[in-house]
């Protein structure tokens, strides 16, 4: 599948300790599919399993959309086969028809973290 968002930062999200944490951005950035979230995880490849565990444990949609991102930024999935979790890879998980499918928000997203380039020497 070609890659819709090349222009977005591909480097590697983190859910360390709080001061390195990408997890609130993350979630404050998916936040308007928080009612989507499990179609949401199921196309960032988290497992159903994994998802129907937090449907089980987490009764509010917030927190659930949270433990999503959590256990995503956690590699909870076949990162070697997907790619390591990254603004680029979530871009394309809410443009997913499986996902979000909201291209709208996936562009508001990529325009927010596009790729930086170093200026050229003249």
């Amino acid at each position: 599948m070609a890659d819709r968002f090349p222009h977005v930062q591909a480097s590697t999200l983190s859910h360390g300790d709080e001061g390195d944490s990408d997890l609130h951005d993350v979630v404050e950035a998916v936040l308007p599919l928080c009612a989507h979230w499990y179609d949401l995880g199921l196309a960032l490849r988290i497992k159903p399993s994994s998802l129907d565990t937090i449907k089980a444990t987490e009764p509010d949609p917030r927190k659930r959309l949270n433990a999503l991102m959590s256990a995503w930024l956690t590699k909870q999935y076949n990162y070697s086969k997907f790619g390591n979790p990254s603004w680029r890879l979530l871009c394309q998980a809410v443009h997913s028809p499986v996902g979000g499918n909201n291209p709208a928000l996936a562009e508001k997203i990529a325009n927010n973290h596009l790729e930086e380039h170093e200026p050229e020497l003249k």
